[in-house]
């Protein structure tokens, strides 16, 4: 399966779960847009979670995008700027606010942009992260996308069925 017929899988497993109102743009015009939008701010991230396994061939359906920032004040109250220009709606129960973000030390936000969900985990070990990830096309876009063994690491760490599942998948990666 090509990674652009991936992000039509996921619209399609979204359409299914949520039939109703017309989604207002596709998934990948979603990431593309947060992709720009964290390159124009000068945000360095990388691609993590689902669309991570998918980056390295393991398509399954989710129900968000995830990317990995650094944990500075800086890029928390950036990330709420970035998605508040693109229509960005912090999602419930999390922080509305970068300020509440930060007084509350929040290491996770996600946004709902036009349907989508948009999720941001700030790593305090970003840095060497971002030293271990691959360039990679995915979507329509070249990005840095975590490495497979930390990709591992912390699906162990969550070790819900899934991420195992994941990671037994991610071994034959390496």
């Amino acid at each position: 399966m090509t990674r652009e017929r991936y992000f039509e899988l996921v619209e399609g497993v979204h359409r299914m779960a949520n039939p109703g109102p017309k989604i207002r743009r596709t998934l990948l015009e979603a990431y593309a847009d947060v992709v720009d939008a964290l390159r124009r701010a000068g945000i360095r991230f990388v691609l993590y979670g689902a669309f991570a396994m998918a980056a390295y061939g393991y398509e399954r359906a989710t129900k968000d995008v995830d990317f990995l920032v650094p944990v500075r004040p800086n890029a928390v109250r950036t990330v709420y700027a970035v998605m508040d220009e693109l229509g960005g709606v912090p999602a419930r129960p999390g922080p509305r606010t970068a300020d509440e973000a930060l007084r509350k030390g929040a290491r996770h936000i996600s946004f709902n942009l036009a349907g989508w969900l948009i999720d941001f985990f700030f790593d305090a070990d970003f840095d060497a992260i971002l030293s271990r990830a691959v360039r990679r096309r995915f979507g329509n876009r070249v990005i840095d996308v975590i490495s497979v063994r930390d990709l591992a690491e912390r699906k162990a760490e969550r070790g819900s069925l899934q991420d195992l599942a994941d990671i037994e998948k991610l071994g034959s990666a390496e």
